[in-house]
């Protein structure tokens, strides 16, 4: 029983650490600067400033104001 349960924690661990990368990976578009470039950048790269380029069925990655245009 022990073993079974050491081998199922190790199973959930790999799954977290994948789920983990998996929204390391993920990048948005955002527009920065005074020149309106849109970049796509990681989620963790975002700063206060940039404008979000947010679609149906995207994870809004940050606290924001919105804005619709």
């Amino acid at each position: 029983m022990v073993a079974f349960s050491s081998y199922n924690d190790f199973e959930m661990d790999k799954k977290f650490v994948n789920l983990q990368k998996w929204f390391r990976k993920q990048e948005i578009p955002v527009i920065r600067g005074k020149e309106n470039v849109t970049q796509t950048v990681s989620i963790y790269d975002l700063v206060v400033g940039d404008v979000i380029k947010l679609q149906a069925g995207d994870i809004v990655p940050a606290d924001c104001t919105i804005i619709v245009s």
